[in-house]
């Protein structure tokens, strides 16, 4: 669920979520390899390094601060799949 998740992303909220989404990128390691679709290239550059930054340096390491930090509380639930064993 976590990988799915955009909204961490500064100024990404859930409509913009929701545009990535029905642009056909659905996971985090498609954002490099977008094709055509509605979202400005700066756009996409910028969900790149966002999406390296918390897969490498806050996924990989076991960083639930991060996601807590970046997530509205509402959606803290999209984390916890992923941390829920210590």
């Amino acid at each position: 669920m976590l990988t799915n998740s955009f909204i961490h992303i500064p100024g990404v909220g859930a409509v913009t979520e929701k545009r990535l989404w029905t642009a056909g990128l659905l996971d985090w390691h498609q954002v490099d390899s977008a094709g055509s679709c509605d979202i400005p290239a700066g756009s996409l550059m910028r969900f790149a390094g966002c999406m390296a930054e918390s897969c490498c340096d806050h996924l990989d390491r076991n960083n639930p601060a991060y996601f807590s930090d970046h997530l509205p509380a509402k959606e803290h639930w999209r984390f916890f799949p992923q941390f829920r064993n210590p």
